[in-house]
């Protein structure tokens, strides 16, 4: 009886294994299916990617390409001289633009040079000027079917005429078919409305349409949707870098925002091969359907079949990771990228390629992110954003970007860069792996910083203008650390300014204005501020004076050096100041009290003879 028990429970053991392993089998496509979807999503996204920063390397390399153009022009001081010509002429011909040239401030040419047919007009032109040189368009444009990059042009901080260049653009990126080697992957670059700007050449074999949108409205019978679907998502969607995927019937297509002008970047792989290495999964396991009734030793066998079979998708998984490193790093070396690892539990990066770029950055960093700062890699000034980015993608993010600066060890100057963080999971949804990528924009970050500083200051003497002014002296009376300090707000005017523009030309005007302005900065304390309000009025605004004594002292030291001649066709004009003077907290505590009172007492001096100031009395 016993060995009979024995018998009974190794039967129902066996039924049971028996069972579970036959609803494993049956259950093996699915997962096999799920398992390739997986796959397929998870090279489209590594294909977008490589993609992606092979566009912004272009990108960065062309800005950067313009602005060296932009300060050989300034060096040469003449945007109309023949070596000019020769070296706008020369960059086109060597990177294959289909135009470069300058227009002036009007956008009127003043120099072009085409090497291929393009859409240009009168209107593409006026659409290059800047309002007072200050750049408010991304670097990349579309005009009808023009792509092209614009820098302005300054000649001594004056804005004289913009340089502009227009691509060949399906040229300048033929490195995707270069990334993009099998016959399943198309990549394609489109517009808002689907328009196609770039595509690998072996789409072509696919459909030859110009619209991505159009050809899924044709090729779909839920086209329409689809499409709808799409430009939904990315309506309602502001977040970086997130993609979109549809997995259609014969294809999977992968969505990306490229962050340029509403680009896309386009993956899109077919499901020929996934399809066929299904089907051979399920007729294998139909076959061997009866075999596994009659012998669990011979289910014990296709386990170990299946696990051979597995062994291998991993390896061929491995080698495909290989390839995708290797191709990561090609990109690195053409882009000058900066790629690291970060582990997230011993919170500690490892560069790949780093020392490359950034000789004295060390090859691995612990305790990140505090020691980033500790060891004065970083500045504190991108302190917070650098915690909180770092924070997010422990917490699970998908992907964060950020700016930081870093000051080089070895030239003593401030470097920017933007770093995208991005972790990779596995199929349970947890973090395997997280890697980083760091590109160099210290010159647009530069070139930023000086068009937001020159739109602070007045053009002619590089003194603040009236908008400035007024908010740097609003934010100091109402700081609580001078509740207590006297202030002084000072109104100076040229008492003959219109005859000195009358007599000797507005040209000597200028330089009265520009030679006060020296003199006012050479008198004056760095902490006062000075500011141009429009013709020949200047305002002073002297910054926790101590008493009504020194305001006079300063004011009568300014009457004295504003005191001068100028001459021009045996021509001679005196020129002398009258300065209406308002006292803080006396007379007020808001600008505009303060400007209404000096304004008063300006009138004052100029009643009274002239060439002196005057102190605002109630």
């Amino acid at each position: 009886m016993k060995i009979k028990g024995m018998k009974t429970e190794l039967w129902i053991i066996s039924i049971c294994v028996f069972l579970v392993m036959l609803n494993s089998v049956m259950l093996f496509p699915k997962k096999v299916n799920t398992f390739f979807l997986n796959m397929i999503e998870s090279e489209l996204d590594n294909s977008t990617q490589r993609n992606t920063n092979i566009i912004y390397g272009k990108i960065n390399d062309t800005n950067t390409l313009l602005y060296e153009i932009s300060t050989d022009i300034i060096n040469e001081k003449n945007i109309r001289s023949e070596e000019i010509e020769k070296l706008v002429k020369t960059v086109g011909e060597n990177f294959n633009f289909r135009a470069i040239g300058i227009v002036d401030t009007e956008g009127k040419i003043i120099s072009k040079i085409e090497f291929a047919k393009n859409d240009s007009d009168e209107n593409f032109y006026k659409n290059l000027r800047f309002e007072n040189g200050e750049e408010k368009n991304t670097n990349w444009n579309v005009y009808k079917n023009n792509v092209y990059s614009k820098i302005p042009i300054f000649d001594e901080e004056k804005y004289i005429g913009v340089l502009f260049c227009i691509f060949n653009f399906k040229e300048m990126f033929k490195n995707l078919d270069d990334i993009e080697r099998t016959d399943t992957i198309y990549v394609y670059v489109i517009d808002s409305k689907g328009g196609i700007l770039i595509r690998s050449v072996n789409s072509e074999v696919l459909f030859k349409d110009n619209n991505y949108y159009e050809w899924i409205k044709k090729s779909q019978d839920n086209g329409e949707k689809i499409v709808d679907n799409i430009q939904d998502f990315f309506k309602n969607n502001k977040i970086e870098n997130m993609g979109y995927s549809i997995n259609l019937l014969d294809r999977v297509i992968y969505f990306a925002p490229l962050n340029i002008n509403d680009w896309y970047i386009v993956s899109m792989i077919s499901k020929n091969g996934l399809s066929s290495n299904i089907n051979q999964i399920k007729r294998f396991t139909n076959i061997h359907l009866g075999v596994i009734i009659l012998s669990i030793a011979y289910f014990l066998s296709i386990i170990i079949h299946f696990m051979k079979k597995n062994r291998q998708v991993i390896e061929e998984q491995n080698k495909k990771l290989q390839i995708s490193e290797k191709t990561l790093m090609t990109a690195a070396e053409e882009t000058s990228l900066i790629i690291y690892d970060y582990d997230i539990k011993n919170r500690k990066i490892s560069f790949r390629n780093g020392e490359k770029i950034i000789s004295s950055l060390p090859k691995v960093i612990e305790n990140v992110p505090e020691s980033l700062f500790e060891s004065e890699i970083l500045l504190e000034e991108c302190k917070e954003e650098t915690e909180a980015k770092f924070a997010s993608i422990a917490a699970g993010a998908k992907s964060t970007t950020s700016i930081f600066c870093l000051k080089n060890k070895e030239t003593n100057e401030k470097e920017w860069f933007r770093s995208t963080l991005s972790n990779i999971f596995n199929d349970k949804g947890e973090i395997e792996h997280t890697i980083g990528m760091m590109v160099d924009i210290t010159k647009e970050r530069k070139k930023e910083l000086l068009f937001k500083n020159k739109s602070k200051k007045d053009s002619l003497t590089n003194l603040y203008n009236r908008e400035s002014a007024v908010k740097i002296i609003e934010g100091i009376l109402k700081d609580s650390q001078y509740k207590e300090s006297i202030h002084a707000l000072m109104i100076m005017d040229f008492d003959n300014f219109k005859t000195i523009n009358d007599s000797l030309g507005h040209i000597m005007g200028d330089k009265v204005l520009i030679d006060a302005a020296a003199k006012l900065r050479k008198a004056l304390r760095r902490s006062d501020i000075i500011a141009r309000l429009g013709g020949d009025e200047i305002l002073i605004f002297l910054l926790d004076i101590g008493n009504k004594e020194n305001v006079a002292r300063v004011a009568s030291q300014i009457v004295a050096k504003m005191r001068d001649s100028y001459e021009k066709d045996k021509k001679k004009v005196e020129t002398s100041v009258s300065i209406g003077i308002a006292i803080s907290p006396t007379d007020g505590r808001k600008f505009t009290e303060l400007y209404e009172k000096a304004d008063i007492a300006m009138y004052e001096v100029k009643k009274s003879g002239r060439n002196g100031y005057h102190i605002y009395l109630e």
